[in-house]
């Protein structure tokens, strides 16, 4: 993909070699990214359009990869279709098998399933299973910890990692 921000060629090179590594930065990568010589600032300032870079990029794989999920829904969608129509035409039909040297459809009988709708008060205790997920409100708790200062007891409030922001 063609950069959208113009880089240093030592910091593109770099980049380009940490992106054929799988997009590890290696102990040796990030050591030749220490001994560039330029100064912090420029440093800095090539590191972070690099990083700019990398978001587009990445930004354009999501839509690729949406678009690609949205094909794919659609042709399972249009398989599902014309398997329904192509049983519902062999059903009225009476036809169970059809033959031909790229395929064979057959209609099958269906499965033994059990019904959707079931009263859970008449069955014996040993087919019921009882099921309970307790989860903490973080962000209940923070908003609180937050507003008031209060710590919920059982919690603990941490710091989180320092994170870099780039806009």
């Amino acid at each position: 993909m063609k950069p959208l921000y113009e880089i240093a060629d030592e910091i593109r090179q770099l980049a380009e070699e940490i992106e054929n590594n799988d997009g590890v930065l290696t102990e040796d990568l990030e050591a030749r990214l220490d001994q560039l010589p330029m100064d912090f600032e420029a440093k800095g300032l090539n590191v972070g359009l690099w990083i700019r870079n990398i978001r587009a990029d990445r930004e354009k794989i999501k839509e690729e990869i949406d678009r690609l999920r949205a094909k794919l829904k659609s042709a399972e969608a249009n398989e599902q279709r014309a398997r329904d129509y192509l049983l519902h035409c062999m059903l009225g039909a009476g036809i169970e098998k059809i033959k031909h040297p790229v395929f064979t459809a057959s209609v099958c009988a269906g499965k033994e399933k059990i019904d959707d709708e079931i009263d859970i008060a008449q069955l014996p205790e040993e087919y019921k299973e009882v099921v309970t997920t307790v989860t903490p409100k973080k962000k209940e708790i923070l908003d609180l910890y937050k507003n008031t200062g209060e710590v919920v007891t059982g919690c603990k409030i941490v710091k989180g990692n320092p994170y870099l922001t780039i806009r």
